[in-house]
Order: C-alpha cells, then structure tokens, then sequence
C-alpha cells in the first residue's frame, strides 16, 4: 500500500469516530439537545473532527488570540484527516515547509495564519490531492500576496476560506482569535476535502465530516435515489445535529413526490411554506405536516396501524390528523415517554431518518429487486397512459380532417 494510500485511509479512520443515533422505523425517537448547540457549525464540527481544544468549550478564551502551538495542531490535524502526510507529526509540518512554530506560546498574527493556509495549499497542488486554478482576484489595501502565494490564495478567495473585511482590508496585523482560527482550519479542511473528492469523481453524495461507510450514508443514499436532493443540497457537511430550513425539507419532499410522479400534492407543499418563513427552522409540528402528504400521495397498506396516545397533544391540535394519519401507516414521533414537543426544532438526522422511514414504510422507494431506472423515471417528458392517448386521439382526428378533403365533392364549375 502506498504512503498516500495510507494516510488517506488513516484519515478517514480518524474522521470516523462521529458517529449519530439511528433509529428504528416504528419508533422515531428524537435527538437530546447538545449542550453546545448554540455554537456555529464550523465550531461544532471542527469539535466533532479533533480541531479544538477541548478546553475552549464553555470558556472564556474563544476570543484571545490563538497560540502558534495550539494553531499547528490543528493544522496539522486538518491535514492528517484530508490524508496529507505534512500533518503526521509537528516535525513533519515544520519540515515541509508549511508551518514553524517557533516560540509556542506567541500569539498569531492572521498575516502568519493565512499564509501557512496558502503553503499547505501548495503543498497538497504539489503533491497531486488538489488543483489551485488561477492567481487570487482580491486587492487589499493592507496586504500584498507573495508572488509564490498567488495561486493558492485565489483557491482559498474562490472557496471563501479567507475572507475580507468590508473596509477592503485583510487586517493582516491583528491577532488571530482561537474563533476566528478554529473557523479558518475547518472552512480549510472542509474544501480541501470536497476537491479532493471532486477530483476523484466519487458518485452519489460525499460529506466531509463522515465517512463513506457511516451509518447515517446508507439513508442519505436512499434518499438520493428517491429523489430527495433533486431540488435541494445538504452542502459539503451533513452537520447532523444542525437544523434544517423549512423551505429545504420542503424542498426534500417535493424532489420525492416529483421522482415517483406525485406532482399532484406539489400544490399542498406550497400550502406549507405559506403558512411561516421559508428560511425559519424546521420544527418537528411542520415535519408531521411535510409527512402527512407523503403518505397521502401513497396507497398505505392495511396492518401496519399502532395506537399512540401522544401526552402534549390535545384532540382540538392541528397536529392531531396528521399524527393520526402517520399512525396507520405506523409511523409514531417524539420521544418515548409519551412527548411530541411539536415546537423543537429538529436535527438533520431525525428529518433525514423520518423521510426514509416514511418512504420505505409506505412503499415509495424503489424495491432491491428491480433496477431504480424502472421504477423512478428520471426523464421529465416520460411517457404515461395519458400521453399515448392524447397522440392516438389526435392521429384519429388527423386522419379523420385528411378522409373529409378527400371525400368533399368538387365546387360546380359552368
């Protein structure tokens, strides 16, 4: 096995110790909220992915300037889950040429930060795992990029790792906050990681903060294919425990009515969106509403029913019908004491694990045995029964105006 090979292997390992709650299709229990939810998901993932110093969660020090020592090792980090052998050891960071820490406990400047981004850009171009592009566009009043940076800092423009001010400056003086560090390192590993990926052609959907063989993979792939992300994208993280907007799991359950020819219940997800923001936040009363016209689009077989007796859900709540709907279908939400708690905003997974289990509880995935490609048209113009009558009426009456000019008696002539 070669030494890229390698750590690339290692890196993935690394990456793969996130590992979420699935559930089972009867019983949809809902996520418990982390204690650090409110933070960014750059924060939140760098966590999941070892770029953060534990001891920054809940403290005072997330707006102090980064030490070199504890900003190499999260690069170094970064590069070691990407599969770069630069990021193995500090040694080998030091030694390729990206990073020198030099007296560990100084403070970074983000002129030093931004430059060690752009060295380790060179490293992994050199080195065959990404391309680079064209020379950086952006002028700044307070900094000059290196003529042997160019490139590398138009890769990191393009893919708005580095980002300036609104003043035109990079402010390239200032210390680098352990914030602003920890937002740098993983924006870096985040696109890094989705060129590499691009640049192998993988198929079907890749995130960078899980891997390929991750539990929650085997229902984002069927939503794939049931044509969940036709009209929407998860982005490059799956960022489990984030939330969703209303308009993107709208979004997810039109792509599923559209691939298996339900556009008729299109109308009533709009219905939807009108009644709150499209950008406000999911909450587990809309997900029940988005579910109801999945299994309504469906033929839900008999036998399946449960009784639940939801304990915050009164007979008079909206909710009530569609929790019933969901039911028959034994489809059941909330927690397991009994709690529906309608207005939490749900996660990521519960709505990804909630759409398949709904999908394959009512029959709208395409079976094992029979190839998606005859199950799931994927031609918008595919042909149905009323389509060939509407050409045969049509021929018929072709034929029909064509028999009339033949059989008409001539005009009378003197």
């Amino acid at each position: 096995m070669n030494n890229r090979k390698k750590y690339f292997l290692a890196g993935a390992a690394a990456a793969g110790f996130w590992v979420a709650s699935t559930f089972e299709i009867n019983s949809l229990e809902a996520l418990s909220k982390i204690p650090w939810k409110s933070y960014s998901p750059e924060i939140r993932l760098a966590y999941d992915l070892g770029l953060i110093n534990p001891s920054f969660i809940q403290s005072d020090l997330w707006d102090s300037g980064i030490t070199r020592r504890n900003f190499s090792v999260g690069l170094a980090q970064a590069l070691q889950l990407i599969g770069c052998p630069a990021g193995s050891t500090l040694r080998d960071l030091e030694e390729s040429g990206i990073f020198k820490i030099r007296s560990p406990e100084l403070r970074l400047s983000r002129r030093e930060a931004i430059e060690a981004l752009c060295r380790a850009a060179n490293y992994l171009s050199e080195n065959g795992f990404i391309s680079l592009g064209v020379e950086g566009r952006g002028k700044f009043a307070d900094y000059k990029v290196p003529n042997k940076l160019k490139h590398a800092m138009g890769f990191l423009e393009e893919r708005k790792i580095v980002k300036g001010y609104q003043d035109g400056k990079l402010h390239v003086l200032r210390q680098t906050s352990n914030r602003e560090a920890i937002c740098l390192l993983y924006r870096f590993y985040e696109q890094t990681s989705m060129a590499i990926a691009h640049g192998k052609k993988r198929e079907g959907c890749y995130f960078v903060d899980l891997p390929m063989d991750h539990p929650i993979m085997e229902s984002v792939n069927l939503l794939e294919k049931a044509g969940a992300f036709e009209f929407i994208s998860l982005g490059s993280s799956f960022d489990g425990y984030n939330s969703m907007t209303v308009g993107d799991a709208a979004g997810m359950v039109s792509g599923v009515l559209k691939r298996c020819q339900k556009g008729a219940f299109l109308g009533q997800i709009q219905n939807i969106i009108r009644e709150c923001e499209s950008s406000s936040f999911l909450t587990r009363g809309k997900l029940v509403f988005l579910m109801e016209i999945l299994i309504k689009s469906a033929n839900v077989p008999d036998g399946n029913e449960i009784e639940i007796a939801y304990c915050d859900v009164s007979t008079e709540a909206k909710e009530t019908i569609a929790l019933e709907s969901l039911a028959k279908a034994g489809i059941k939400f909330g927690y397991s004491d009994g709690r529906f708690a309608g207005h939490e905003v749900v996660s990521r997974i519960e709505i990804v694990k909630t759409i398949e289990a709904v999908i394959k509880q009512v029959g709208l995935s395409p079976s094992e045995e029979e190839p998606v490609s005859q199950l799931i048209p994927t031609i918008q113009n595919y042909p149905v029964k009323t389509d060939f009558e509407n050409f045969s009426n049509m021929i018929r009456s072709k034929q029909a105006f064509i028999h009339k000019l033949l059989t008409r008696k001539a005009p009378h002539r003197r």
